[in-house]
């Protein structure tokens, strides 16, 4: 489990009081908690704008860069658009993030850009009373910082407790796929993968679809031997609260505000399951999630204290 730090806590309660601060546009950066509305524009050596270059707006807070470019930011307007690389305006921990939101490599973060500050948005945090505490998770009844605190130290735990409990299905996933052994009519089925769609294919794109489908295939097989023989069963009922659970997320979790009238949300959920698609899909990802569950029950798990970085590193190069 990764360890939830006090820093982290920290980083997102201010998210959550810039999210609801007051919003008022400036001339000037005034300080670190400013949105900038930049275009980055790829320019050569001597600063003219390259052709076919890279041109992209985004949006940005003043503390996504380094502390040395927010020390040279601060006091600055939109007349000023500095020269830069990304290796230098941004810290490791946002040079992926910003380099895959320009649709550039990382290979590419020394190339020079232009930053054309375009608009500023000046936040005034969201002050911790009540007001704010409700805002930021309704209907928990929050009344002090402390208990604000802890509930954002629960969602955080949740949140890598989530993908931690993906990262565990993955493996299970290709621990089977990888290790068990089909043999499948190759020629036969390369030839169904070129005219068995509606769109007719060429034996190149056929061959190479094929690794993909053939694991595909594995799988189904796989894990409809699993439901099958350890009578993995969904029922109505199952179905039924995974609509529910399906509204309660598009409401943004907000549906315990609503106290005994809630009616309308049974109807919902027996209207859904008149919906042969609805009820066809549902049943497929409950199965699936009750077969990963009942695999994981089988897998000799050790629980393992971590930091939030060795956790994205695990992430980041699992084996299979």
């Amino acid at each position: 489990m990764v360890n939830v730090t006090d820093e982290m806590i920290q980083e997102e309660l201010e998210n959550l009081q810039r999210r609801n601060g007051e919003r008022s546009e400036t001339e000037t950066i005034t300080g670190k908690d400013d949105v900038l509305q930049v275009t980055f524009i790829q320019v050569d050596e001597t600063g003219n704008e390259v052709e076919n270059g890279v041109k992209k707006d985004t949006s940005l807070l003043v503390t996504d860069f380094t502390d040395t470019l927010q020390q040279q930011l601060i006091g600055s307007n939109q007349q000023n658009a500095p020269t830069l690389t990304l290796e230098a305006a941004f810290s490791e921990k946002h040079l992926g993030a910003i380099c895959s939101e320009l649709g550039m490599q990382e290979s590419q973060k020394n190339q020079p850009l232009r930053m054309q500050i375009n608009k500023i948005t000046h936040i005034t945090l969201a002050p911790l009373q009540e007001e704010f505490f409700e805002k930021a998770y309704p209907g928990k009844e929050i009344k002090t910082e402390a208990e604000l605190r802890e509930a954002i130290r629960e969602t955080i735990a949740g949140h890598f407790a989530q993908q931690a409990k993906n990262q565990v299905f993955d493996q299970i996933y290709h621990t089977l796929v990888d290790h068990t052994l089909m043999e499948f009519p190759e020629n036969f089925l390369k030839r169904w993968l070129q005219q068995g769609g509606e769109k007719p294919k060429t034996a190149e794109e056929a061959e190479k679809e094929y690794p993909t489908f053939a694991n595909q295939l594995k799988w189904t097989l796989i894990s409809n031997q699993v439901i099958q023989d350890n009578k993995i069963e969904v029922t109505p009922d199952d179905i039924r609260d995974f609509a529910k659970m399906q509204l309660f997320s598009y409401m943004g979790g907000q549906l315990d505000m609503m106290g005994e009238n809630k009616q309308w949300v049974e109807d919902y959920a027996n209207r859904m399951l008149q919906d042969k698609k609805f009820v066809e899909d549902s049943y497929h990802r409950i199965s699936t999630d009750k077969m990963f569950q009942w695999l994981e029950g089988k897998v000799n798990a050790t629980e393992e204290a971590i930091t939030r970085e060795a956790f994205a590193e695990k992430l980041h190069h699992h084996s299979h």
